[in-house]
């Protein structure tokens, strides 16, 4: 008598990472990251409101995750937000 059930071998082969089938899909990944630091601000310094003027000391100083990221990633990733707080 012949028994039609697949033996063990072939019912693990099918599944076997080798003969699994992939394709891509695209995603879009999103991080947000933040850190507290000092910066070197001119004495005389009182205008804290002016975002921009915080933003270009922070650049000057600070060695951003983006800009390490452009340098060493094929891939291109894009600063959805870039924000200074006090």
């Amino acid at each position: 008598m012949k028994n039609n059930t697949p033996t063990l071998m072939q019912s693990e082969e099918k599944i076997a990472p080798w003969n699994r089938k992939y394709k891509t899909i695209p995603i879009n990944i999103s991080q947000c990251l933040s850190t507290t630091v000092d910066i070197e601000v001119p004495e005389d310094f009182e205008d804290y409101d002016n975002k921009e003027l915080l933003e270009d000391f922070v650049r000057e100083q600070i060695i951003l995750p983006s800009e390490v990221i452009s340098e060493h990633s094929q891939d291109c990733w894009y600063v959805d937000d870039f924000c200074v707080m006090i």
